[in-house]
């Protein structure tokens, strides 16, 4: 039974690690390079279940750019932010269970990029998604 239960498990992660690694020919990867808005974090609970949190009303920007530096601008006490404002070091790479975005020290996250929506997540090792939504 066990042995059952990871054959179709095993199948079920190589079917969407090849689904997920289909690019359209001729279509670029979207990159991180930019401005990025925070928009919405989401953090489930075992007692409230699913949170989510809008931050849509925040300007909170996060600004990749070329050199491997973050810029957060628009933290107040008030709101919500990973990072402080300021300048942040990041890396893009192959980092420890797959994950590919390094921000900072600590930070490795799996990052989801489309040329409208960045996501950062944590969600598998009991983090939260993290959803900005792309400004240039």
């Amino acid at each position: 039974m066990v042995t059952k239960i990871l054959k179709h498990a095993a199948i079920a992660l190589l079917l969407a690690g090849s689904f997920s690694s289909c690019i359209k020919k001729n279509e670029e990867p979207a990159s991180i390079v930019g401005k990025w808005k925070l928009v919405e974090s989401r953090y489930f609970s075992f007692i409230n279940g699913l949170q989510v949190s809008d931050y849509s009303q925040y300007n909170i920007v996060y600004e990749f750019k070329t050199n491997n530096v973050l810029f957060v601008s628009g933290v107040a006490d008030d709101n919500f932010s990973l990072y402080g404002n300021g300048e942040h070091f990041y890396s893009i790479g192959d980092f420890a269970d797959g994950r590919n975005l390094k921000i900072g020290d600590h930070g490795l996250w799996w990052s989801r990029i489309s040329s409208k929506k960045l996501e950062l997540d944590l969600m598998p090792l009991d983090g939260g998604l993290i959803v900005f939504d792309k400004l240039k």
